[in-house]
């Protein structure tokens, strides 16, 4: 029910510039590294952490189980400053 209403807000950079000012905060508070975890078939996603400087360590297989049974693989990322 929700996937739908905040599909709705894509496209809009809100998720661009809560990344934004994540990094700023992590920026203020002298905060070396974070990390996160992403669908590894979220592909605008991915690319957004990329071009702001994170990278992937790798893939959890199988790490999400979706709603239809089959699973996802996940894509853990760091960001080091």
């Amino acid at each position: 029910m929700y996937r739908n209403k905040l599909s709705d807000l894509l496209g809009y950079g809100i998720g661009k510039a809560l990344l934004q000012a994540s990094l700023k905060w992590v920026d203020v508070h002298d905060i070396h590294e974070i990390s996160l975890q992403v669908i590894a078939t979220s592909e605008k996603a991915i690319s957004i952490y990329k071009k702001h400087g994170f990278e992937v360590d790798g893939i959890l297989k199988q790490d999400k189980k979706r709603s239809d049974g089959q699973y996802d693989g996940q894509n853990p990322s760091s960001f080091f400053r």
